[in-house]
């Protein structure tokens, strides 16, 4: 929770090379992004708004409107109270802009345009976590407290069914990200599970939908211990790792970088 962001410059000793002040903050900074070209950096809260500062400016201090302007992209203009973003990607080419948020869609942003190029409905529950599968921007990867991770392709968003479904978690996913290839991808999980996958085996529809095994709340309850043995009958996984904890916030998972 706050309204900070830092950005470290690890070539040079972990020195600070932006400190940047948030503009309209509600309740936390839910995801930031920072462009392809590593100029801009896109920062979301639980509100309908995006802000992009350029992390390249001189100054070290980036106060929202007071040293620099903190562009604004509006998802949307009606019903802002109860609009919140959890995640927020550039497109590889850096043109897109897209996020996930509590109403079940992802939004895609045509920056070029300004305006929002896509909406898909996607989930039954807030989308956690979406991005770019690939360097075509034509595939989206997205996770939702529904349990399910999902494959679309923006070519073919007939009455917005997802290209492939990806059955195996127990629990909401917190965060997904692609390889970069448009085949791998990895997925972290409330069931305190990272599962890999290949879209290669997704389904065409939810198969043998699994039904929550326990209560808990993952932001102030501890893991039930006797849960971490609950497998997914329908799991199409090719991989599965444990040992690590997702409490209290949407952890995030990562591929190492490539270069």
């Amino acid at each position: 929770k706050g309204s900070r962001i830092r950005i470290y410059d690890v070539d040079k000793g972990w020195k600070v090379h932006k400190n940047i002040s948030c503009r309209s903050m509600r309740w936390t900074v839910s995801d930031i992004a920072l462009s392809p070209d590593q100029r801009y950096l896109a920062y979301s809260s639980l509100s309908p708004i995006v802000h992009i500062v350029n992390v390249q400016n001189a100054g070290r201090e980036s106060d929202a409107n007071v040293t620099e302007i903190h562009d604004g992209l509006e998802f949307c203009d009606d019903d802002e109270y109860s609009f919140g973003i959890f995640s927020v990607k550039f497109s590889k080419d850096g043109r897109e802009v897209v996020v996930g948020n509590n109403d079940c869609s992802i939004y895609v942003y045509d920056l070029g345009a300004n305006k929002v190029s896509d909406r898909i409905r996607a989930h039954t529950s807030d989308v956690n976590t979406v991005t770019f599968a690939d360097e075509s921007g034509n595939l989206l990867y997205s996770g939702s407290d529904d349990n399910l991770c999902k494959v679309w392709d923006r070519r073919c968003l007939v009455r917005e069914k997802p290209a492939g479904v990806l059955t195996g978690h127990l629990d909401g996913i917190t965060c997904i990200d692609s390889r970069g290839d448009g085949r791998y991808l990895i997925s972290n999980c409330k069931d305190q599970t990272i599962k890999l996958w290949d879209v290669r085996r997704m389904s065409a529809t939810v198969k043998g939908r699994q039904p929550r095994l326990y209560d808990w709340d993952y932001r102030w309850m501890s893991f039930p211990s006797h849960a971490r043995y609950y497998k997914h009958p329908n799991d199409l996984s090719l991989a599965t790792y444990r040992g690590h904890s997702v409490l209290r916030t949407l952890i995030r998972c990562y591929f190492s970088p490539m270069h």
